[in-house]
């Protein structure tokens, strides 16, 4: 983390769990925010409380939020009291939320995150198939424009996912029309890299119109789920 933030790193996100499966939030703060005194960089990473796995941000003074895994999957499967709400932390740079574990696999917790106009989202995880990385993070990153930056565990799989800005239809592209309208820039994180870098781009998740009147995020036709909320 130290070598990170001295390299100019403003966030790094660390695997699930690599401090540790049974390491409380203070263990971790305490173990991590020395390495952010003096620089502008955060972290991310996972702790274990009485009610199951959470994600940290911490800062250069200790934890500046927490959020608790949401679904009872994976470590958090005998959770006493997951998390009931995805939170956001506005950082200098854009709006972060945390995605903690076996969150990473449901779609709607990347659409929260949309909802509450994210820009980029932190995965602290441990992927068990292929498709998680090859197509799960790819396609939430580019339904909901969000930069997506997913630490496993060295060897177990990690990428990040840069917004472009070649995206809505009717403005000029910086490169030529691929037949792709949303396809997020991918860097790989090699099993021998400790240490990765790779640049996001908080500003574009902001722009969600793809074309005219179609927002991937706004503009949802909410009474034909009125149908649902009805008692009859």
């Amino acid at each position: 983390l130290a070598k990170a933030v001295a390299e100019g790193a403003l966030l790094a996100v660390l695997a699930e769990n690599a401090l540790g499966t049974h390491v409380g939030p203070a263990e971790v703060a305490a173990t991590l925010a020395p390495a952010l005194r003096g620089t502008n960089g955060y972290a991310v990473a996972t702790a274990r409380t009485a009610n199951g796995p959470v994600g940290l941000l911490i800062g250069p003074d200790g934890v500046l939020g927490e959020q608790p895994q949401l679904h009872p999957a994976g470590a958090a499967r005998d959770a006493a009291r997951p998390g009931d709400a995805l939170r956001t932390f506005d950082l200098p740079w854009g709006r972060l939320a945390i995605v903690v574990g076996d969150d990473a696999i449901f779609p709607e917790t990347f659409r929260l995150a949309a909802l509450a106009d994210a820009d980029v989202v932190a995965v602290p995880f441990t992927p068990s198939e292929p498709w998680e990385l090859a197509l799960g993070l790819p396609e939430r990153a580019a339904e909901n424009r969000l930069n997506v930056i997913a630490a496993g565990p060295l060897g177990t799989g990690a990428a990040v996912f840069a917004l472009s800005a070649d995206f809505t239809l009717w403005t000029t592209w910086a490169g030529p029309f691929t037949g792709r309208i949303s396809s997020p820039l991918r860097t790989d994180i090699a099993a021998d890299r400790p240490v990765t870098h790779a640049v996001v781009a908080p500003a574009q998740a902001a722009n969600r119109l793809v074309s005219r009147r179609t927002d991937l995020v706004d503009g949802r036709p909410w009474r034909l789920v009125q149908a649902l909320t009805e008692r009859r």
